[in-house]
């Protein structure tokens, strides 16, 4: 059952690109113990939202519920009590903040500590917007991360052949394009975090960003030993660079780590594209020479 006072509930959607550190930031917000951070468990806005309409209906709105309970108890192996959501939603009219609400309460929010519920989604920051729109006391976070690390990363990490991993070039640059315009159109609901300052600071950044959700206590552990995510399990790094049984990572590898992993080419290529926004979020630029320009004139 669900606790009776989560009529206060505050709704959290963490995004960013694929390799950005978000997985990192959502562990180190787990710490907390008034929030429930959980990763890819709904993944409500990328499965569900907009693709039941007209969601009012009982027979889209079971189709959803259905649809979810299935695919999170064949992936997580958690079960999602339908009947208890249909229950609350009784006399009510049924939309898309009311379900993926609900949907979180049930699976994660167990008890009355917790107040705020976040799921971190990559790959979803146009859907922002709408994020806010569902939940108008609701907020959002991004994590950034130096494009030429994505680039690294995902170029080492995707099994798709050459020269599919430059696509994370351009997903960099729609996330870093974007976060600019929604800070200036959500300032107090938008927060843009750089992952950078997240590895060299985190209890600076984590104060933050709990002080951005408006949560008093900001106890966290930054030891990583003590990590669980949001299924109670240990967590190990996800680094396509370390052993993933190694319970820490090198920080200042983990900044620099493009410089050996890339050839010059996907460096200039990459800072060509994404110079602009690059230079906005303070990334300093290689001593490559740049020739695009002349190429793409």
């Amino acid at each position: 059952m669900v606790p009776k006072n989560t009529n206060f509930i505050k709704q959290v959607l963490i995004t960013g690109c694929y390799r950005s550190g978000t997985e990192y930031f959502s562990l180190l917000l787990s710490n907390n113990k008034e929030i429930a951070v959980t990763m890819y468990t709904t993944s409500f806005m990328r499965y569900s939202f907009n693709k039941y309409n007209n969601i009012a209906l009982k027979k889209n709105y079971l189709a959803l519920l259905n649809e979810a309970k299935q695919r999170i108890k064949k992936r997580w192996k958690m079960n999602l009590d339908i009947e208890i959501i249909i229950q609350n939603c009784k006399k009510k009219k049924i939309t898309y903040a009311i379900l993926y609400d609900q949907i979180m309460k049930n699976l994660f929010i167990k008890d009355s500590k917790k107040h705020v519920w976040a799921e971190k989604t990559q790959l979803v920051w146009r859907e922002i917007p709408e994020f806010l729109k569902m939940f108008p006391k609701g907020k959002a976070i991004i994590v950034l991360r130096d494009p030429r690390s994505v680039l690294a990363s995902f170029k080492k990490y995707t099994f798709n052949p050459e020269p599919a991993y430059l696509g994370a070039i351009f997903n960099c640059y729609d996330v870093m394009q974007n976060s600019l315009n929604y800070k200036k159109k959500y300032p107090s609901k938008v927060l843009i975090i750089k992952y950078e300052e997240l590895v060299l600071n985190p209890k600076k950044i984590i104060k933050k960003t709990l002080n951005f959700l408006n949560i008093k206590k900001n106890i966290i552990s930054v030891s990583q030993k003590d990590w669980k995510n949001a299924y109670g399990l240990n967590w190990n790094n996800n680094s396509v660079f370390q052993n993933q049984k190694q319970k820490t990572f090198n920080i200042e590898q983990s900044i620099y780590r493009w410089r050996q992993n890339l050839n010059k080419n996907d460096v200039r290529f990459c800072e060509y594209i994404n110079k602009t926004f690059m230079k906005k979020f303070d990334y300093k630029f290689s001593n490559y020479k740049n020739n695009f320009d002349v190429i793409f004139k």
